[in-house]
């Protein structure tokens, strides 16, 4: 059974926090949140997660500053010591201190942590392909927001219940240029002729910290990488389609609509990304 604990004013702790009905993060989704890894004691990719998590502080106007970042250092590595969290996965919500409505009376950053064990000491690519498919209820807008892993993601949640509905193992997402983007917990690469592309943040995608693992993964290893926008003839001539993010780091996809995929770039670059831990 999963062990799990909360890490809130300084400590870890197996009880729950006291959440207000005046928490900002409750009320108005009104924060952040990083979701990492942890393998055998260690987050491989932590650097990743606490830059993004600064940057999308600093982006809400929320006062992140290096004391904050000394907590939840100190709470991840005091977790790395924890024999039973050796396999973890560690979810950090950052939210705006203090009350008020739209107006906050502080700009100050709330700090909680929670850890659930995990079984796994590698990532594993999926073996039976992903199937699927256009997400019809949710259209995605560019704009300073949109790489944040915001705490307001209805979204994605909307696009989550469509596609249980629609019995898929995910759905695509498009902007409003009609452009394929990412899915709904994951960024989209696909590669044709051996080159990796894969969205642009500027289309409106959230900015992953896995997306940022493997581009750099597959420069080192010399594979070709672009970032522009792919479009819906693009999916049908690729060669591969894969998704990532911090959990999963890489699913195939073997179908989508009456198109097959293969998955032999993704096995590579997976192989590639457990080198990293």
């Amino acid at each position: 059974m999963a062990k799990e604990l909360t890490y809130w004013e300084g400590k870890w702790s197996d009880e729950e926090p006291p959440i207000s009905y005046f928490n900002r993060a409750f009320r108005f989704g009104d924060g952040v949140f990083e979701t990492i890894k942890f393998f055998n004691g260690k987050s491989p990719f932590l650097d990743f997660h606490l830059e993004r998590l600064s940057a999308s502080c600093n982006a809400l106007k929320m006062h992140y500053s290096n004391s904050e970042e000394e907590c939840v250092l100190k709470a991840l590595t005091q977790l790395s010591e924890h024999n039973d969290f050796r396999q973890a996965v560690v979810r950090i919500w950052a939210y705006r201190e203090g009350t008020g409505k739209y107006t906050p009376t502080s700009n100050r950053v709330k700090l909680l942590l929670r850890v659930k064990t995990s079984e796994s000491s590698a990532f594993k690519l999926n073996e039976k392909g992903l199937s699927v498919d256009l997400a019809d209820s949710v259209v995605l807008s560019a704009n300073q927001f949109s790489p944040l892993k915001s705490m307001n993601s209805l979204p994605y949640v909307m696009a989550s219940i469509e596609k249980e509905e629609k019995g898929f193992d995910e759905l695509l997402l498009q902007n409003q240029k009609g452009e394929v983007i990412e899915a709904c917990s994951s960024n989209l690469f696909i590669v044709r002729n051996k080159v990796l592309y894969t969205p642009p943040v500027e289309s409106g995608i959230l900015n992953g910290v896995m997306r940022r693992v493997i581009i750099q993964i597959a420069n080192q290893a010399k594979m070709k990488v672009v970032e522009k926008a792919i479009s819906m003839d693009a999916l049908q001539e690729a060669d591969e389609l894969f998704l990532t993010n911090a959990i999963s780091g890489i699913q195939w996809v073997k179908a989508f609509r009456k198109k097959r995929y293969f998955h032999k770039v993704s096995t590579s670059l997976m192989q590639l990304l457990n080198q990293k831990l």
